[in-house]
């Protein structure tokens, strides 16, 4: 009777393809009810495998970065190209060039917990088979992380052009090495990458937590089906004496012409001498300081040197404006006369009445132009042809730094640009934006520079927070927080990599 039935066990597995096959149809069945698509990319990778194993076998792939994992994964696949089984070791042995030059045959791991992700892990690994990775899967995981790499440039190629070695353009570790220490003190940052990772896991459970104690509190904060909203805050109607003051201020207050304040603000702080030739002898124009505020007002104010001259009743002409805007005038030199006025207006005591200057905002607006330069294009948000003039304002009411930028950007990448130009007295440490100053590399690279990056984040409600410890768990906020923690191990092991980007983008080298 057994013998009976465990034949017909055999021909229905045969009917139904083998084996394999119906262990791939549960695959498939399980990856639809668990919301796991990956075991159902082996069936499109299977046809391309040779290819792909060809390709990587024909070119050189080097790390951009500390982590060899990927690439030591990919150098594990080739060793087990012929492999035919379902399940492969964890180490294989592999010969690689020792230093004298002769081959060495060394153990070599695939680190799965390394870069693949816990969707990964869960249908890499056998439960019942411990050591023992499923092979299809493994592959079409290697590669579609090496594809990963490729695309961010973490893994590069040797002799390519799209995927060339982009760190080559930052300070080597040998030049950061000396000014590391320092650079970590100005950030205020740990410079050693465990005492980092504790600090920063630290923060963020104290800052979870004391954020959860004090929801049943928070009255603009609410969690609705699981996602935050804020209610809005209607402001408070201005009282009758603020209106009082501001009528007084204001009939108090002088009129003044735009002209008269260059002028004035020329002839005491001195601006004007940061402009002339480029050689750097001195200007051969009869008076400077009267030809430069005119410069300065027919660009600042986009009227143009026809439009200024036509009002000028023939005291200069639009060449003359024009000459000197374009042989003795630069960006440079701009920003030297901006900074100049800048530190002088700091100065006055007015200026602590308003803010600290530790604080900035920074947003654009849209600047109409000549169609025919490299930077101007249409923009639907802006329904207007030309580009954004991006300008970072300080709390003290002062611009201390404008960058012109097309208006199809992303402006968070010019945000860190504008403080570390700024040369002024002013420092701020914390940046407010709108949507467009938030960015997850950013974020990072704000954290590595010592600023505070604070942008307003349209559908916020739609992230998702990393928690500090994968057993971290919260009595109210819990919904705002995926499944999977922060990966420590992984800052830790980049830390020499985020020091040099950071230390080179410090040091103006990129």
């Amino acid at each position: 009777m057994a013998e009976r039935e465990g034949r017909l066990v055999f021909k229905a597995l045969e009917q139904a393809g083998g084996l394999e096959a119906l262990a791939a149809t549960h695959e498939a069945v399980s990856a639809h009810h668990g919301n796991n698509y990956l075991p159902l990319l082996e069936a499109h990778y299977r046809s391309h495998r040779s290819a792909l194993f060809t390709l990587v076998e024909s070119i050189e792939l080097e790390s951009t970065n500390a982590d060899r994992s990927v690439l030591d994964a990919v150098e594990y696949l080739h060793a087990q190209r012929g492999a035919r089984g379902t399940l492969v070791p964890e180490r294989v042995s592999v010969e690689r060039t020792g230093p004298d030059g002769a081959p060495v045959t060394v153990r070599l791991p695939v680190d799965v917990d390394a870069f693949a992700s816990a969707l990964w892990r869960k249908i890499l690994k056998d439960p019942d088979r411990p050591g023992m990775l499923v092979r299809r899967h493994l592959e079409v995981c290697v590669f579609s992380y090496l594809a990963a790499e490729l695309r961010s440039g973490d893994i590069a190629v040797s002799g390519s052009a799209s995927y060339a070695h982009l760190h080559t353009q930052l300070m080597s570790w040998q030049e950061c090495a000396p000014l590391a220490e320092t650079f970590c003190t100005e950030a205020d940052l740990p410079a050693d990458p465990a005492e980092l990772t504790g600090h920063y896991r630290r923060l963020l459970a104290e800052i979870a937590s004391g954020v959860d104690a004090g929801y049943p509190g928070n009255t603009d904060l609410k969690l609705e089906g699981g996602r935050p909203v804020l209610h809005r805050h209607k402001g408070a109607e201005r009282s009758k004496e603020a209106l009082t003051l501001e009528a007084a201020v204001h009939d108090r207050l002088p009129q003044r012409d735009l002209l008269d304040i260059l002028t004035r603000t020329a002839y005491q702080l001195g601006w004007h001498h940061h402009f002339g030739p480029a050689s750097g002898s001195d200007p051969k124009i009869k008076d400077t300081l009267g030809r430069y505020v005119l410069m300065m007002f027919t660009y600042g104010t986009l009227l143009g040197p026809a439009q200024v001259a036509a009002h000028m009743r023939g005291q200069i002409s639009a060449a003359e404006i024009a000459l000197a805007a374009n042989k003795h005038a630069t960006g440079e030199k701009v920003g030297k006369a901006s900074t100049t006025v800048v530190n002088g207006f700091n100065r006055l005591d007015i200026t602590s009445m308003w803010g600290d200057g530790k604080a900035v905002a920074a947003d654009g607006s849209q600047i109409e132009t000549w169609e025919n330069n490299l930077l101007a294009e249409s923009h639907i948000r802006y329904g207007g042809y030309g580009g954004l003039a991006y300008r970072h304002i300080s709390n003290t009411y002062v611009a201390l730094f404008s960058h012109f930028i097309p208006c199809g950007v992303w402006e968070a990448v010019y945000i860190i640009e504008g403080l570390l130009r700024n040369a002024s007295e002013i420092q701020p440490d914390t940046i407010h934006a709108d949507t467009q100053g938030q960015s997850l590399p950013v974020f990072g690279l704000a954290a590595l520079l010592g600023f505070d990056l604070l942008p307003r984040i349209r559908n916020w409600h739609d992230l998702t927070f990393y928690r500090p410890d994968p057993e971290a768990r919260y009595a109210h906020i819990d919904s705002l927080f995926g499944d999977e923690a922060i990966d420590w191990r992984l800052i830790e092991t980049h830390w020499t990599d985020l020091l040099r980007t950071a230390i080179s983008i410090r040091e103006n080298r990129i």
